[in-house]
């Protein structure tokens, strides 16, 4: 596949040296931050003759992982309805589906310690045009012996400063619900998530260094603020260029 811009080559990708190429599959690729692009059929193949809009990612899946359990998170630019296919071998058994939205999450459970998995998002706007992201894979924690940490722990984010993501690390002594945002030196909220029910473990919380929109945010210090049943827990990052 060729994609070209004003006639002018960008970009090329083809299923050779694939190791997953016998097992067949889609050949694409995604559009990040082109929200006032479109895809226009030039002949061949089966695309309608007129522009098809693309319901592109707003911003790369988040995922987040313990031992047993892997959360995947995404936003897309426009309401969309998205599809997880998951499994720890291909093809993907498992098949979980969002609510229409923008903002999406899928928590697969009752994992495998030690493990790896995968996994490959697809998108599909209102008309039925899709984005399929690349297939992924992701490990889960070795198996441990479960300690209920004692107290709660919210440790510094990690790397600091940082040139793109940054994770911290939540010990939660009972269930609670957490709450995840970040905020410029100027009090604004560049990132949020929706609080969510977690039990009690360790949890890494993870930030991809963009605002909620998918863009990233600007050089500066930021605050990111964890809430654990309405309590906040603030800790500082230094983004880099």
């Amino acid at each position: 596949m060729t994609v070209y811009k004003n006639a002018t080559v960008i970009g090329t990708a083809s299923v050779a040296g694939w190791p997953f190429a016998a097992t067949g599959g889609r050949l694409g690729f995604i559009m990040v931050s082109a929200t006032a692009s479109q895809l226009d059929d030039f002949g061949g193949g089966n695309a309608p003759a007129s522009a098809v809009a693309a319901p592109l990612l707003a911003s790369r899946a988040l995922v987040e992982s313990s031992d047993r359990t892997a959360v995947v998170r995404w936003e897309t630019a426009a309401e969309t309805r998205g599809v997880v296919r998951f499994g720890p071998s291909i093809p993907l058994e498992e098949v979980m589906e969002t609510p229409v939205g923008t903002r999406h999450e899928a928590v697969f459970g009752h994992l495998e310690p030690g493990r790896r998995y995968y996994y490959q998002l697809t998108v599909y706007d209102a008309d039925g045009n899709l984005v399929e992201a690349a297939l992924d894979s992701l490990e889960t924690a070795p198996s441990r012996v479960v300690v209920t940490p004692q107290t709660l722990f919210l440790s510094n984010a990690f790397p600091n400063p940082a040139h793109g993501s940054v994770q911290m690390m939540l010990e939660l002594p009972a269930h609670a619900r957490v709450g995840f945002s970040v905020f410029d030196v100027g009090g604004r909220r560049v990132f949020a998530r929706e609080d969510r029910e977690s039990e009690a473990g360790r949890w890494a919380l993870g930030w991809p260094g963009t605002s909620s929109s998918g863009n990233r945010v600007q050089p500066g210090l930021y605050f990111i603020r964890v809430t654990v049943n309405g309590a906040p827990h603030v800790r500082r990052v230094a983004m880099l260029q």
